[in-house]
């Protein structure tokens, strides 16, 4: 199950101290072993975000208004107090009584001087300092005792009383753990908050929770519905937040609204192996190399890139946020040797006509998602980009509602660019299309469906205009791309009869005389091969995609460009 491999995948990882959990730090309050402040150190970047530095700090989970402070290390409400009213000073009560419990039980000079610096800041000897550091109440401090260089949350004895206080770790009960499947006594609530999914709320949200009637059973409430021991659902939730923070595991779909706010809408595709090794998965999903890829496409071909980590299974999820809940809408899992082959798969399927300086162009999963679009993010729908991943990861077939797209979004251009043609011809491959047509849909074929010679025809016509008439504001590509494309009988008798004229016109030049010549060979050889029923008369959308790539093809084939003048390839 997916708790279980994310508690896998913790367990291998560098191991963060139960209780604790990676937080950023912007303040370190040194101080010696009477308490006495000796400096007030900024580790705050200068950054627009102005995050501090990631550090395992001990953490507590806090809902709603309730006052929960964090052991010896906390945001400046808790720590220094300043929040006006009653509960800021209850706040900053309850960060100091617990510096003090912890003092008197584990007896460490290091925490004894905390204790006694709150002593003495109670006196009002550190106002002045604290006063002019322009300490934000949001922001988290940490204590530090010289000369030592760890901070005193990081001494073994502190994580330790930190960890029984919170009651860490499997103890015996009623229930068995969903995760490690031993007899526990399950925590309420889960410890630690799911960060950084898109649209979620900023303080986290929880992966098990029931919050309506309808989810409870058997009288069980909260996160009792799914029995889980606290030391499982620490493990689980510091994988998952690694995963999530981690460039090289992630992928985030983000829609934004007009004025640039994040809209409540996105998604999270997160990637890891147990081992955690591997794959520099991330890089050909988002921005692939040529070379990359084609060390790739080799390696997996020949064989020269086998280790024994292609044996090693890889997992897949793909999560969403609803409020302060976090939704998975999928997880599965291959194997390496599985993901390269597909990857290759995908990436040859790729291989067609138009690339600049006639190097082989490889997109990502964003660049053909937003060829789909006129305003990607203003108009993204996440589960496109889910579905351009299980493609490319696991070989499943695009499915005809994103052929739709593709070629709406080319009837709406009156063009048809390289992106768009790239998912046109994955779809018809996954289809078997391709398999019966020369050069596999990669370039132009003289021979094909009555569909993609309609295609290849109109960009004929096209040219053949532009070389009878030069610039002009609108070519009858401009005029009929969306008509011709689905209701061909209607369209191209009106425009061979147009091209009477065009070819004539070349004709009386004696310099495109031969030009005219060609066009009217390429024509010949086009209408030659239609039935003899004539255009069809609808084109259903599968055909409307062959149409788009014949009329692809057509415009990016090298041959014509060398003799029509002033047309430059897509």
């Amino acid at each position: 199950m997916l708790l279980q491999k994310l508690l896998e995948f913790e367990t291998v990882q560098q191991k963060i101290p139960a209780g604790y959990v990676l937080k950023s730090i912007d303040w370190v309050i040194e101080i010696d072993q009477d308490g006495n402040l000796l400096n007030l150190i900024s580790l705050k970047n200068s950054g627009k975000k102005d995050k501090g530095k990631s550090h395992p700090l001990p953490d507590i989970l806090r809902s709603g208004t309730t006052i929960r402070p964090a052991l010896l290390a906390d945001t400046a409400d808790y720590v220094l107090g300043g929040e006006t009213g009653e509960r800021g000073a209850q706040k900053h009560e309850e960060f100091v009584k617990l510096v003090r419990e912890c003092a008197q039980a584990t007896g460490m000079g290091q925490v004894q001087a905390v204790a006694a610096f709150y002593e003495k800041k109670a006196g009002g000897c550190f106002d002045d300092i604290f006063a002019n550091a322009n300490i934000d109440l949001k922001d988290r401090l940490v204590f530090r005792m010289a000369p030592d260089v760890c901070y005193v949350t990081d001494w073994p004895m502190v994580q330790q009383w930190w960890a029984a206080r919170l009651g860490s770790g499997r103890t015996a009960g009623n229930f068995t753990c969903i995760v490690c499947g031993q007899p526990c006594q399950p925590v309420d609530r889960h410890p630690i908050q799911i960060k950084s999914i898109p649209g979620g709320q900023s303080s986290g949200m929880a992966i098990v929770s029931a919050n309506s009637n309808a989810f409870e059973s058997y009288g069980l409430t909260n996160s009792l519905i799914a029995p889980t021991c606290r030391e499982c659902a620490e493990l689980y939730a510091k994988g998952l937040n690694r995963l999530l923070d981690s460039e090289q595991h992630n992928i985030k779909i983000i829609v934004y609204k007009k004025n640039g706010e994040k809209k409540v809408d996105g998604l999270a595709a997160i990637f890891w192996s147990k081992s955690g090794k591997g794959f520099p998965l991330t890089g050909f999903l988002t921005a692939p190399n040529e070379d990359e890829v084609h060390k790739l496409l080799t390696g997996v071909w020949t064989g020269q890139d086998s280790t024994f980590l292609d044996a090693e299974q890889y997992y897949f999820a793909f999560l969403a946020a609803n409020n302060a809940r976090v939704v998975v809408k999928d997880w599965l899992n291959a194997t390496l040797k599985d993901v390269k082959e597909r990857l290759c798969a995908w990436f040859a399927a790729q291989k067609i006509v138009g690339s600049q300086n006639g190097t082989d162009t490889y997109y990502g999963i964003f660049p053909l998602a937003a060829a789909l679009y006129r305003d990607v993010n203003e108009e993204l729908r996440p589960e496109v980009v889910t579905t351009l991943l299980r493609a490319a990861l696991f070989g499943q077939q695009l499915p005809p509602s994103l052929l739709a797209m593709a070629v709406r979004r080319a009837q709406v251009m009156r063009s048809v660019t390289r992106p768009l043609a790239v998912l046109i011809k994955i779809y018809l491959l996954q289809k078997g299309v391709g398999n019966t047509m020369e050069h596999n849909l990669s370039r132009l074929a003289q021979a094909g469906p009555p569909a993609y010679l309609c295609g290849r025809l109109l960009a004929v016509l096209e040219r053949l205009q532009q070389a009878a008439q030069g610039d002009i504001n609108a070519t009858i590509t401009d005029r009929y791309f969306g008509a011709a494309s689905t209701r061909p009988a209607t369209v191209f008798p009106v425009l061979l009869q147009l091209s009477r004229a065009h070819l004539a016109k070349l004709r009386r030049d004696r310099a495109t005389v031969g030009l005219a010549t060609w066009f009217d060979r390429e024509l010949g050889d086009i209408l030659s091969q239609m039935p003899a029923s004539g255009f069809p008369l609808i084109l259903s959308l599968q055909e409307q995609g062959l149409f788009a790539l014949g009329y692809y093809h057509q415009k990016n084939d090298g041959k014509p460009s060398a003799q029509v003048g002033g047309d430059n390839n897509d």
